[in-house]
């Protein structure tokens, strides 16, 4: 049995994140600053995974990379596109530099429903 209580922290940390997202989407806030949350959302969301299963948490912040290191537990080949895009979000919304990719609405609304998408797998999982 894998780690219930820190996969269950992680969860409950990018449940606030995801939650932010859709606020800010809803308020019809700077789509890279949702980008940010959901960029968020998944990272705690894989964490969870990775928790869950005992393995090392590495302090690192590339989805790419945490989506395969969650691999070895579960298969996330369907997510390794949405996860490439929200990358670029953890560094360009927090720091003063030309922003290199923005989505649009559209785009936004996709990658909210495929955060949710993976927040709801991972928790299924880590029940």
């Amino acid at each position: 049995m894998g780690n219930t209580s820190a996969a269950k922290e992680w969860l409950s940390c990018a449940f606030k994140d995801l939650e932010e997202a859709e606020l800010l989407d809803k308020n019809d806030f700077y789509t890279d600053k949702i980008g940010f949350s959901l960029q968020q959302a998944c990272e705690k969301c894989l964490k969870a995974v990775l928790a869950y299963n005992n393995q090392k948490i590495t302090k690192v912040h590339d989805l790419v990379e945490l989506l395969a290191q969650a691999d070895t537990v579960l298969n996330f080949d369907a997510y390794v596109e949405t996860m490439t895009k929200l990358n670029g979000f953890y560094i360009a919304s927090r720091y003063p530099m030309p922003i290199i990719y923005s989505p649009t609405k559209e785009q936004t609304k996709v990658y909210i429903v495929r955060t949710q998408e993976l927040y709801e797998t991972i928790k299924s999982f880590c029940s």
